[in-house]
């Protein structure tokens, strides 16, 4: 019995409990069966002219991304089982070398009325320290594929994976969606226009 039991667990540790390494690539696969719904490419598209309405109209936080910093939305999509909201992520790497940080700012889309709503308000931004940067031994731009990487760990660590596997907790976005968005969206929006 006891033989049984120690198998069981070696068992449960080989295949059951996913690596950090492991959940990416989990993540990857993921990333690909998404890619062929209508939905990942229309709230990728929403989220891209969004973000590029925000820089044309100068919102704060937003406006600077056309001259100082080039920008994109990142190809992982994380949706709720039904696909009705999700999160996206906003890489950000600043044009100007003496800069100290580049950004990965965190978005969330909700499909209401027929479209996806994009909100960036109550989202956090991840900052990225240049001279920490692992790839380099001087103060150097992150990537898109560093900043992608290190970002959607952050995800996967805060909850999209359940601990250790590659079960989605669909729980995660749909708990990023308690709050009225909508209105804080609206809010923000005003009071970054009129500033």
């Amino acid at each position: 019995m006891r033989c049984l039991i120690i198998l069981v667990v070696q068992m449960f540790l080989l295949y059951g409990c996913k690596s950090p390494e492991k959940q990416q690539l989990c993540l990857k696969d993921y990333i690909i069966k998404v890619k062929e719904t209508p939905e990942y490419n229309s709230v990728r598209s929403a989220a891209k002219d969004t973000v590029s309405n925000w820089i044309s109209r100068d919102v704060k936080f937003f406006g600077h991304l056309d001259t100082d910093a080039m920008w994109k939305i990142d190809s992982a999509v994380f949706f709720n089982e039904d696909r009705s909201k999700a999160l996206l992520l906003l890489l950000e790497i600043d044009k100007k070398s003496e800069v100290v940080f580049d950004y990965v700012k965190v978005l969330a889309a909700e499909y209401k009325e027929g479209n996806w709503q994009i909100y960036s308000q109550g989202f956090p931004t991840i900052g990225f320290d240049r001279s920490l940067n692992p790839a380099t031994s001087v103060r150097r731009q992150y990537t898109y594929k560093q900043l992608s990487e290190i970002s959607r760990e952050e995800l996967i660590n805060g909850g999209y994976f359940d601990w250790r596997s590659c079960s989605i907790n669909y729980d995660y976005v749909n708990d990023w969606f308690k709050e009225p968005l909508a209105e804080y969206h609206q809010e923000f929006l005003k009071r970054r226009s009129e500033n």
